[in-house]
């Protein structure tokens, strides 16, 4: 990159713990519904779709710095497996309670994440550009 000075938002690993926790309690809610649904065969089409995904874009990282290629596709899977999750406890109120908790625990940290990160983004295209 040698005479090429740009200013950029770079993917950097994150400075606390926090993101980590949502991402593994995501994906536990994740498994979760998998194990749960697993006779159901829309779930297993989805979760092989999500496990190539998973194979092409975190294990071989292609594309792993441009999110927007592998995450409309994780951003459509995450949600159709949290439904069935929930639809398969719809029977069962004290884990329907438990999950509906923990679901609006994570999105309201997603909201306030995606707001800081949004600010930020938008000042440093403020300074910089």
């Amino acid at each position: 990159m040698n005479g090429y000075h740009y200013k950029g938002i770079l993917m950097d690993v994150y400075s606390s713990w926090i993101p980590y926790f949502f991402i593994a309690a995501l994906l536990v809610m994740i498994l979760w519904s998998y194990v749960k649904n697993f006779r159901n065969k829309l779930v297993q089409v989805l979760m092989i779709s999500f496990v190539v995904d998973i194979m092409i874009h975190c294990l071989m990282r292609f594309g792993l710095h441009t999110s927007f290629i592998y995450g409309g596709h994780f951003v459509f899977v995450y949600p159709l497996l949290l439904g069935w999750l929930f639809y398969i406890y719809r029977k069962s109120p004290k884990t329907l309670s438990f999950l509906s908790v923990v679901f609006c625990v994570l999105f309201a940290y997603l909201m306030v994440n995606n707001y800081i990160r949004m600010t930020e983004f938008f000042w440093f295209l403020n300074r910089y550009y």
